[in-house]
């Protein structure tokens, strides 16, 4: 089975929460937003802005935990 990219997680996890039909259960919740935790921390390089910037980014990820 092929590692799933962090975009196509993103990618599936729009569509799926574009399903009016299901909602997410307490256990999934804790699941996406461990993943996206993953994302944030996998995919904003340090090297990308400058210190305010990253603290930015830095505050948005303590938010989603």
């Amino acid at each position: 089975m092929a590692q799933t990219t962090s975009r196509d997680f993103c990618l599936w996890l729009d569509a799926f929460l574009g399903d009016a039909g299901r909602a997410l259960t307490a256990g999934e919740t804790a699941i996406v937003r461990g993943r996206l935790c993953e994302v944030f921390l996998h995919e904003i390089d340090p090297a990308m802005g400058d210190a305010a910037h990253q603290a930015s980014l830095q505050r948005i990820h303590r938010a989603v935990r």
